[in-house]
Parts: C-alpha cells; sequence; structure tokens
C-alpha cells in the first residue's frame, strides 16, 4: 500500500479519532522496516484528517514527526490518546541504542492543524552496559534507569499535567550498588511542557 508522496511501503501504528473533530493517523515508513540490526530504524509519519463541508475525509497535514524513530528494524510503539478534555495527540515510546549504551523514552506531540505536529514533551532515560572509559564516563558503569509517565487530573493551558518517576540502578568504579530515584512534575504552559 502506498500513501502518495511517499515511495517506500508503510506500517500503520495507530489510528483514532481527534478533538474536537478529525482524526489522527501514525504510520511507519522507510527502507530500515523489518531489517535486523541495532541501528536499524524506520521514520514515523503522522497524518491529520478533517472532514469537508460534504463529510469527506481529506489530510490536512502528513509529515515524518521523528527520524529513525526504533531499533531491529521495529518503531516505536505509538498510542494516540486525550492530552487534555479538548485535545488529542500522539505517544511514541520505546528503546534505541547506541555505541555502548541506549535510550528509552517518551514523546508527546499535538497536532497543530496547518502547521502539522508539534513536541511539546520529551522523557528519556539512559542505560549503559559496561564501564566506558575515560574520565567523563567512569560514573557510566552497568548503570540502568527506568520511568513511568503518566497524565493527572490537573490542568495547564488544555493539557493535562505529567508525572514523571525515575529510577536508576548501577554499580560505581568501585563495584557498589548505587540507587536512586526522583519525581517530576510537568505543567503546559501554551506551548511546550516545562518543568514545576
Amino acid at each position: 500500500m502506498k500513501i502518495k508522496g511517499l515511495q517506500a511501503e508503510f506500517k500503520a501504528l495507530a489510528f483514532a479519532a481527534e478533538r474536537p473533530k478529525g482524526m489522527l493517523f501514525v504510520f511507519a515508513s522507510g527502507e530500515h522496516i523489518g531489517n535486523d540490526c541495532h541501528a536499524c530504524a524506520p521514520d514515523i509519519w503522522a497524518a491529520h484528517f478533517v472532514p469537508d463541508e460534504n463529510g469527506k475525509w481529506t489530510a490536512e497535514h502528513v509529515s515524518r514527526v521523528e527520524e529513525r524513530g526504533g531499533t531491529f528494524g521495529k518503531p516505536w510503539n505509538a498510542e494516540i490518546r486525550d492530552l487534555g478534555k479538548k485535545a488529542t495527540g500522539i505517544i511514541l515510546s520505546g528503546s534505541a541504542m547506541g555505541q555502548g549504551h541506549g535510550m528509552d523514552g517518551v514523546w508527546i506531540y499535538r497536532p497543530t492543524g496547518g502547521a502539522g505536529f508539534f513536541e511539546v514533551l520529551k522523557l528519556t532515560t539512559e542505560y549503559y552496559p559496561a564501564c566506558g572509559e575515560g574520565e567523563e564516563m567512569k560514573n557510566n558503569c552497568t548503570r540502568e534507569e527506568k520511568m513511568t509517565f503518566k497524565f493527572l487530573n490537573s490542568s495547564h493551558e488544555g493539557l493535562f499535567d505529567v508525572q514523571a518517576d525515575f529510577r536508576s540502578e548501577g554499580l560505581d568504579t568501585e563495584g557498589k550498588v548505587v540507587k536512586s530515584s526522583s519525581r517530576e512534575i510537568y505543567v503546559f504552559d501554551g506551548v511546550q511542557y516545562k518543568k514545576k
């Protein structure tokens, strides 16, 4: 199946209604779909459909929201959900691999009409499977960070507040286990989420 303007095949990830009217469609596209290498990741696109006066659905905007969003040929997870009582958006979540470390993250986008999709919040954690070399990497010994997030009932500027909990566990350079945890609250300022 083809989408007008795209040369590559695509894989549907999410499709749902958008408030107050419209539909959102998230899909992955690119030559890396299905390629089994840690750096192989498809691009992730999103389309915003709106009905005209005759009820016909047309794509108001189609754009790439993440370049190389995923790993081992698999795209990140995509979810379309309410970001506020009158706002719907796209949540991407997943992992990516780099040289000697990995990353988990959550990315939140909201449609902005004809201007496409805007990233309003990005939360990421990193993990290191082994000690790095050099003074600047000495504390990155077998360290893993985990994050959970949720939307709260409270809201600012029309979008729900976000709570993110972080936990970290690893070994220091002497082999001792080091643990830490923290909680952060993010509120929307009308353009992006800011840490409270």
